[in-house]
């Protein structure tokens, strides 16, 4: 199976211009949690994480999960 929202993860970061570790003490996990993510050795993230995830990276949780195409 796609690893879309690790992907997006990755994407958005890039876009961005942050790093790992910017993300993550952003999120409260560790640099290596959002490597995991953007690997998707991680699939199942959380809720919340997403959430925070989308608020750093400037986009939606609907995009980052795949339910949505526009950022």
């Amino acid at each position: 199976m796609e690893n879309i929202t690790g992907k997006r993860i990755r994407e958005r970061r890039k876009i961005m211009g942050m790093t790992l570790a910017q993300v993550a003490a952003q999120v409260g996990v560790s640099r290596q949690t959002i490597q995991r993510y953007e690997t998707g050795v991680i699939r199942n993230i959380p809720k919340t994480n997403i959430e925070l995830l989308a608020k750093a990276l400037g986009t939606t949780p609907v995009y980052l999960v795949g339910w949505n195409e526009n950022i």
